[in-house]
């Protein structure tokens, strides 16, 4: 096999701790996981909150130029008055995030590193399409900042345990970054930087394969930046052949895949619940007027499905939602696109998106997509206040995606729907910087 992975260390910009000494207050989740609410909560939360850099607001449409040039001059501000400084040597660094999730402890473990951009099918592997609107949005981005801000997250397979065993060696001792977010999620970060351990993480690296598990806009991004600034006048820099990324294993414990839920606009799509039942038994889910309790209820239902039939829920407001499932002799097949590969055509949200939205309901799933007309809920609590707010809306919920799902059909070279895989929790964007 060819050497499809190189990782190097670098020297990262950071918050300067005498300045900003409650790193905390600085952080913030990626750029798309921010709503307006939340982005005017972290704006009043610190006047140095990292969502200046990944998202600043001028009051402007989102796309507007001034929006990247305001990010650009704050990124530049903040080094002169050594808000952020750089680190004195280069360094790969250990990241570790402890969560609770269904009542259980979790720790994630993997590392911080530069790695050398290939393109897709030469070793790096998406696992889900993208939209044209983040790839510009992130571009404009980086061309205006020319940094890293947020680390992309992907996997990598660690069968045997060896790289996963010497981080836990190397991260024996307190880190040097300890904070927990607005999610009672933990994360500490531990700077590496002996050169033989880089030596050995590269060389444990060199040979293996990864997929993106989130941040699929800004790797492409960075791909196209550096076709761009091969044709720079000024002359091209190494650096622009590396992109920031954190690698984890994907046979830890500590990965966590949760769906994204949809919420669909099916004013025009007539008796919905007579179109679903040509193809799925309705089973009726009387809803308590708690949501976490009507959210246990329709987990239950979802759960209890057996792997390979597919299955979902759906709620267009009330006091009762529908669980789905897949008669026994409905045929989906006409109703899935021609070049869906067996492996994808199998998944539930492939069932949602080709057979349920376009087959059943009749309607333009990819024009919904363009324009808007399909969003994503990641937090499924949300689901039920949405689909009882908005009129002619339904929320369709999903079960999550299996990381072998998701490992098997990237390597393959095939991609899964958008927004199939919500990997949880998020990394924090604000820990470290990669300057090119």
């Amino acid at each position: 096999m060819t050497d499809h992975l190189r990782i190097a260390p670098f020297a990262g910009m950071r918050y300067n701790t005498e300045k900003v000494p409650d790193l905390s207050k600085v952080v913030a989740p990626p750029y798309d996981m921010i709503s307006r609410e939340e982005q005017d909560e972290l704006y009043e939360r610190h006047p140095m909150n990292v969502v200046r850099l990944i998202l600043a607001r001028d009051g402007q449409d989102a796309s507007s130029p001034d929006r990247y040039r305001q990010s650009a001059a704050t990124y530049r501000r903040w080094k002169e008055e050594k808000v952020l400084v750089r680190d004195d040597e280069p360094a790969v660094y250990a990241y570790r995030q402890d969560y609770e999730w269904a009542g259980r402890s979790f720790q994630r473990l993997g590392f911080i590193a530069r790695v050398a951009l290939t393109e897709f099918g030469e070793g790096a592997f998406p696992h889900e399409s993208t939209m044209s609107g983040p790839k510009a949005d992130r571009l404009n981005l980086l061309t205006a900042c020319r940094a890293n801000f947020s680390a992309i997250f992907s996997l990598f397979s660690d069968t045997g345990g060896r790289i996963q065993d010497r981080l836990q060696a190397e991260t024996a001792s307190p880190a040097e970054i300890e904070l927990e977010d607005d999610r009672g999620v933990g994360h500490r970060l531990w700077r590496l930087s002996r050169p033989e351990f880089h030596s050995w993480i590269n060389e444990q690296m060199r040979d293996k394969q990864f997929i993106i598990a989130d941040g699929h806009h800004r790797y492409e991004t960075a791909l196209e930046y550096r076709r761009r600034m091969r044709k720079d006048p000024g002359g091209f820099k190494g650096d622009y052949d590396y992109v920031m990324m954190f690698l984890a294993p994907i046979e830890s414990p500590g990965l966590t895949i949760l769906p994204f839920h949809r919420l669909l606009d099916v004013e025009n799509a007539g008796d919905v619940m007579a179109k679903l039942a040509k193809a799925f038994d309705i089973t009726e889910l009387p809803i308590p007027e708690k949501a976490a309790e009507a959210l246990d209820r329709v987990k239950g239902f979802l759960e209890a499905q057996e792997e390979g039939v597919p299955a979902l829920a759906v709620y267009r407001g009330g006091d009762t939602c529908y669980g789905l499932r897949m008669k026994a002799d409905f045929d989906p097949a006409p109703m899935i696109r021609p070049g869906t590969s067996p492996q994808v055509a199998a998944l539930d949200v492939t069932i949602l998106h080709q057979v349920v939205f376009s087959g059943l309901l009749g309607l333009d799933e990819p024009h919904l997509l363009q324009e808007g007309g399909i969003s994503f809920l990641s937090r499924a609590e949300d689901a039920f206040v949405k689909a009882e707010s908005y009129g002619n809306k339904a929320v369709f919920f999903l079960r999550p995606t299996r990381k072998e799902q998701v490992w098997d059909i990237a390597v393959s070279g095939q991609k899964m729907p958008q927004k199939s895989t919500n990997f949880h929790p998020k990394l924090t964007t604000g820990l470290v910087i990669n300057e090119l």
